[in-house]
C-alpha cells in the first residue's frame, strides 16, 4: 500500500497593530490618469496677451504724433470755414490723419488696460479709475473721428461743397458738445495715470508721472504740431517702463 503525505498550504500571518505603507513612486495609468496636455495647451495663449497689449499701448501715442504730423486743417473744433478750408486744401493728408486719429483712438483702452493690469498690485484704485475714463475718453475721440470724416464729405475737388459749411456747423454744435465730458475723461484718465504711475514708482521710476502730465499737455493741440508731435513722443515715452513690466511679468 502506497502512503501519500500531504505538504501544508503555507500561511499568512498578519499580526495586530501592523501597518501597511504604500509604494514609495505611484504611477498611475489609464481612464484615471491626469491630462496634463490641455492645461499646458491652454496656458500657451497666455504668453502673447501681455506683450500684444503692451504693444497696443505704445500704439497709441505713436499713432497719435502721426496725426498731428500729417494734419494741417487743424482741430474740428475751431471755426467752420476755417477748417473745412484747410480739410479741402490737401484732403488726402487729412484722410490719413483721420485714420491714424482713429487708431490712436482705439488703442488708447489699451493704455488704461495695460496700466489696469500691471499697476494692480502697486495702485489698484488710480490703475483701474485710470482705466475706465481713457475708455470713455476713447469713446468722445471716436465722436470726432466722425466729425473729421463728415469734414471730408463736405469738401471736393479743393474746395468746400455748398451748404458744407453750414452743415458742418449744425454737426459741430450736435456733437462737440455732448460729448465733451467723455474728453474730459480723458484728461481725468491721464491724471489717473499719472498718479497711479507715482505710486509706483519703486517699480518704473519717479519720471514716467511727470512726463505722462508733461506730454499730455503738449499733445492737447493747443499748439503747433511740432509741438503736439514732441508731446505724443513724449508721452510713448512715459509707457515704456509698462511696457517692460508687462514683458517681465509674462510668467
Amino acid at each position: 500500500m502506497t502512503q501519500h503525505v500531504s505538504t501544508p498550504a503555507p500561511t499568512t500571518e498578519i499580526r495586530m497593530g501592523a501597518t501597511l505603507s504604500a509604494p514609495d513612486h505611484a504611477v498611475v495609468t489609464g481612464a484615471g490618469a491626469p491630462d496634463a496636455a490641455p492645461a499646458a495647451r491652454g496656458d500657451r495663449p497666455r504668453a502673447w496677451r501681455l506683450p500684444a497689449l503692451a504693444g497696443a499701448a505704445l500704439v497709441s501715442p505713436a499713432a497719435m504724433a502721426a496725426q498731428y504730423a500729417l494734419n494741417s486743417a487743424g482741430l474740428p473744433r475751431q471755426d467752420a470755414e476755417v477748417y473745412l478750408t484747410g480739410v479741402a486744401a490737401d484732403s488726402g493728408a487729412m484722410v490719413a490723419s483721420t485714420l491714424a486719429y482713429g487708431l490712436a483712438m482705439t488703442t488708447m483702452v489699451a493704455v488704461g488696460a495695460l496700466a489696469a493690469v500691471v499697476l494692480r498690485r502697486t495702485a489698484p484704485i488710480a490703475s483701474a479709475l485710470s482705466a475706465a475714463l481713457l475708455t470713455l475718453g476713447a469713446v468722445g475721440g471716436g465722436a470726432f473721428v466722425g466729425l473729421r470724416l463728415a469734414a471730408l464729405a463736405m469738401v471736393e475737388d479743393g474746395a468746400v461743397l455748398p451748404g458744407g459749411t453750414e452743415a458742418f456747423v449744425r454737426l459741430q454744435g450736435a456733437i462737440i458738445d455732448p460729448v465733451g465730458w467723455l474728453l474730459i475723461c480723458a484728461i481725468l484718465g491721464t491724471v489717473a495715470l499719472a498718479v497711479a504711475l507715482h505710486r509706483s514708482r519703486r517699480a518704473v521710476g519717479w519720471w514716467p508721472a511727470v512726463v505722462t502730465v508733461v506730454g499730455f499737455v503738449l499733445a492737447s493741440g493747443e499748439f503747433p504740431n511740432a509741438v503736439s508731435v514732441a508731446g505724443a513722443v513724449v508721452q510713448g515715452a512715459a509707457l515704456v517702463p509698462l511696457a517692460r513690466l508687462a514683458l517681465g511679468s509674462r510668467d
